[in-house]
C-alpha cells in the first residue's frame, strides 16, 4: 500500500540520486506529492494499457516489466533494480497516456511514486537537471536491455544459465533471493 507523504529526500538518496541534484527548497516545493510504499512480491504495480499517471523509482529490488502482445501471449521485457524508473513513457514527447509494460515485483520492493505532474514541474522549473535524470534512466535501462539480450541469446541451456547466474549474482546481493517459477524462466528466455 501506498504511504502518505513522505521523506523526498530519502526517496532521492535512495533512488541512487534521481532527484540530488536539486536544491533544499525543490523537496517541500517541487518533490512534495511523492509517496513511499513497500510491496510484497508478484505485487502488480501497474498494468499494460493503464491510464498512467506517476512515474515509479525503485529504491530497493527488482520490478519485472511484461509485455503481452496481441494474442496474449506474455513476455518478460525488462528486469529492472535500484535506482530505476518506471513508466517514463508517459513523459515522453509522444504525448503516451498509458503504461505500455506492466510492471510486477520480483521479490520485496521499496518504491517511490512520482507524479507525472510533479516530474513535468521539474522539468519546467529546473530544465538544467532533467536530462541528468532521464540520462541516468536510460542508463538503468540500457543495462537491463544488455541483460534481457543475454537471456535471449545462444541455445536454450545456455540462456538458462544466463538466468541463473544473473539471479545468483544480481538479486543475492540484497541478502538472498527465490528462484523465479518455470513459467517466469520461459518468459525471460523465449
Amino acid at each position: 500500500t501506498w504511504a502518505g507523504r513522505s521523506d523526498c529526500r530519502h526517496c532521492a538518496v535512495r533512488s541512487l540520486m534521481v532527484f540530488s541534484a536539486l536544491p533544499e527548497d525543490a523537496f517541500t516545493s517541487v518533490l512534495g506529492g511523492i509517496q513511499h510504499s513497500m510491496h510484497p512480491s508478484q505485487s502488480v504495480l501497474y498494468e499494460q494499457g493503464q491510464p498512467g499517471k506517476f512515474i515509479l523509482s525503485i529504491r530497493h529490488g527488482w520490478v519485472k516489466l511484461i509485455h503481452a502482445d496481441a494474442n496474449g501471449v506474455t513476455r518478460i521485457v525488462r528486469l529492472m533494480g535500484a535506482g530505476s524508473l518506471l513508466g517514463l513513457e508517459l513523459f515522453s514527447l509522444r504525448q503516451q497516456e498509458y503504461y505500455l509494460q506492466s510492471a510486477v515485483s520480483y521479490g520485496e520492493v521499496d518504491l517511490c511514486r512520482i507524479p507525472l505532474s510533479t516530474m513535468r514541474r521539474l522539468s519546467e522549473e529546473y530544465p538544467e537537471l532533467y536530462p541528468g535524470i532521464l540520462r541516468r534512466s536510460q542508463e538503468h535501462v540500457n543495462a537491463a536491455d544488455e541483460v534481457i539480450a543475454s537471456f535471449s541469446t545462444g541455445a536454450l541451456r545456455q540462456r538458462i544459465g544466463h538466468v541463473l547466474s544473473f539471479l545468483s549474482r544480481e538479486m543475492s546481493q540484497q541478502g538472498g533471493f527465490s528462484l523465479m517459477s518455470v513459467a517466469e524462466v520461459a518468459a525471460l528466455v523465449g
